[in-house]
């Protein structure tokens, strides 16, 4: 695996931690993941991979807003 992709793995486990012990937080962290994961779909241009995170970006944006409103 490219190091990007540890990156986003180690991302991704952390927020489903913060997802498991019930914080808020892990949205916003999921955004992250989801947001450097959808720029290097792009980069690479491989659709399925930009659109299954853009998907997931939207979604927890989603839920980050609803946390602040």
């Amino acid at each position: 695996m490219r190091r990007i992709d540890y990156l986003i793995v180690f991302i991704c486990a952390l927020a489903a931690a913060l997802c498991g012990f019930g914080l808020e937080i892990a949205a916003p962290v999921f955004c992250i993941s989801s947001t450097i994961g959808l720029i290097d779909s792009m980069k690479n241009k491989v659709l399925s991979a930009a659109l299954i995170n853009g998907i997931f970006l939207v979604l927890n944006l989603f839920n980050t807003i609803k946390i602040f409103i």
